[in-house]
Parts: structure tokens; sequence; C-alpha cells
């Protein structure tokens, strides 16, 4: 299953998320985040520029899935 990094209006980690959490830990289906999604650059530099965009708000999102619990309370998926 793949899940976009930033949904608009989208708190993963809040409360209301929790039985989306649930359902994907009970059905153990690998879960991954769909991290290059901007696109804004063109022109010269666009490629490397959209790259190193792309790749670095992972960290952000990692960090708000680990620092919020999530993955200590939903330790089933394959996170990836």
């Amino acid at each position: 299953m793949q899940l976009p990094s930033y949904p608009h209006d989208v708190r993963y980690n809040g409360s209301a998320m929790e039985p989306m959490w649930d359902a994907i830990e009970e059905s153990g289906i690998p879960l991954s985040f769909h991290i290059g999604s901007s696109g804004r650059q063109r022109g010269a530099g666009a490629l490397g520029t959209a790259v190193t965009v792309a790749l670095q708000p992972y960290r952000e999102l990692w960090c708000l899935l680990a620092f919020s619990g999530i993955l200590d309370r939903h330790p089933g998926p394959t996170w990836g």
C-alpha cells in the first residue's frame, strides 16, 4: 500500500487516523509513502533540485511517525 507523504488537510498523527493505522496493521500489507509529488521546478537544474527536494521531506514524515508513537503502537506493518 502506498500513501502520500503530505496529503492536504490530513494529520497522520491525529487521533482520527488511528482506525486507519489499525486497519493497515491488521491487513499485514507492506506500507510505503510516495515522496516525489511536487514537480514545481522547471528549466536548468530542475531534475537534480526535484530529486533533492523530493527525498528530504521523508525525514520529517518518518520523525512524525516515530515521535508520535504510531510506529510503537502499530508494529505490524512492514514500513518502507
